[in-house]
């Protein structure tokens, strides 16, 4: 395993003031299969005050030193240092009531959440495995380490860890795992909002999501409760292939890896369930569901403590999902004044998933949108002015001219972004007041 210099050099120094030190967990994982760690964790037999010692050249910051935890700032990088641990009671189904630090390494690894994540390293001592971590990272399989019960009753939110770890790694989850996580997941109520979303968020984007919605769906439906009632819903229309759900998790999986985009294709159809309605041939129509939907995203975006901008985009994205993209480049640039590029540029992604998530006679959408999103790219390419801060005038160059004061000069400048964006005068200044003057004059 190669690791990273400065890992190297913490471990040294520790090891060679007489610790043991092992880099531990994800970092251990991701290099055994492969991939980069996003970062190195080490674990040490030495205490928090001994770390302080050893590290005192260095740059400390001690907020988890409680827990035996000091991070140390090393050739600009961040190293979290934790003193091998056995965990107390969890009282609140997250976080242990107190910690007992240990010497032995065994005592750490005992605690943790999954097999592979419960592998240490040492180029002195090489993998050290006590649970059959590197045997489970071959065959594709999420276990806990030890009883699964009692871990998911320790930490309620390893349940959705565990769902998150089996999308980003596309691992299955063993059996006994499973069932323990059912049996337990009425106790993720107990779990903060902030971490459900950000679980949410990368489990969404993992390589093996559809399998995972697919697989553990019940999981999902215990913190966003109004999943479950798009199970197995049929759609019953010749513009769909997929009942509901399955149309949610094809579209979720068609589109790009963003957490924003996924997440508001995981909302876009919860409103179906209530706006369905079915007519003497038995086919199903679903009116209204754009706005139930859309309030149904408000309720999640706000249970979930959305930033105000996760959650004014998501509304806006599930809200939009289902018009038609604008076909003009008048119109999207009205739609790029609107909601701005970088929105469109999200909500033209929704759609395109959308679309693919139909059969074949609603995938015929899919000509206007690309055609959309073509005509979008050229505006941003040529900067053109959608907005009153791109015109090449300004409120100053209208009092000039004589325009009164407040409401009068935002409406000249309303009227001239119309007339640039319908290109019937050119966004240069001249040309602007000209037009201007002629339309004054018109008024007299």
């Amino acid at each position: 395993m190669e690791m990273p210099v400065y890992v190297k050099n913490c471990i040294e120094l520790l090891e060679n003031a007489g610790y043991e030190a092992y880099a531990v967990g994800g970092c251990v994982r991701d290099t055994l299969m492969g991939k980069v760690p996003s970062d190195w964790d080490v674990t040490t037999s030495a205490l928090p005050e001994e770390m302080q010692t050893v590290f005192k050249d260095f740059r400390l910051v001690e907020t988890g030193i409680k827990h035996g935890t000091v991070t140390v700032l090393c050739e600009k990088n961040c190293v979290e240092i934790t003193t091998f641990r056995i965990d107390g009671t969890y009282s609140d189904s997250r976080h242990p009531d107190n910690v007992i630090f240990s010497r032995a390494l065994s005592d750490d690894l005992s605690r943790r959440d999954f097999t592979v994540n419960a592998m240490a390293y040492s180029e002195k001592t090489g993998v050290i495995d006590l649970f059959g971590g590197k045997k489970d990272l071959e065959c594709g399989v999420l276990r806990t380490v030890g009883q699964a019960k009692r871990r998911f009753s320790e930490d309620a939110l390893r349940i959705l860890r565990a769902v998150r770890f089996a999308s980003t790694l596309d691992f299955e989850i063993e059996e006994k795992t499973l069932s323990a996580m059912y049996s337990c997941m009425h106790r993720l109520n107990e779990i903060s909002a902030e971490r459900i979303k950000t679980e949410l968020f990368k489990m969404l984007c993992g390589n093996g999501c559809e399998r995972v919605l697919t697989q553990y769906r019940d999981v999902v439906a215990s913190v966003i409760k109004p999943v479950k009632a798009t199970f197995d819903l049929a759609h019953r229309s010749p513009y769909h292939c997929y009942d509901v759900w399955t149309h949610t998790v094809k579209s979720i999986c068609a589109a790009p890896k963003e957490p924003l985009i996924r997440f508001a294709l995981l909302l876009h159809d919860l409103g179906k369930p209530d706006a369905m309605t079915e007519d003497e041939n038995g086919r199903r129509h679903f009116k209204g569901h754009v706005e139930k939907s859309a309030a149904i995203a408000k309720d999640i975006c706000e249970k979930l403590k959305m930033s105000a901008y996760e959650k004014t985009t998501l509304i806006q994205l599930v809200r939009l999902h289902d018009s038609s993209p604008p076909a003009s480049r008048a119109e999207i640039k009205r739609w790029v004044r609107d909601y701005g590029a970088d929105f469109l540029r999200l909500l033209l992604q929704v759609k395109k998933a959308d679309i693919w998530a139909h059969s074949e006679k609603g995938r015929a959408r899919e000509k206007e949108r690309a055609k959309a999103e073509l005509i979008l790219e050229q505006i941003i390419a040529e900067n053109a002015c959608c907005t009153i801060s791109q015109l090449a005038v300004s409120g100053t160059d209208l009092k000039a001219l004589g325009v009164a004061e407040g409401k009068q000069i935002g409406a000249m400048l309303t009227l001239l972004l119309e007339n640039v964006i319908e290109e019937k005068v050119e966004n240069d200044k001249e040309k602007l007041i000209e037009f201007l003057k002629s339309h004054l004059n018109k008024l007299k």
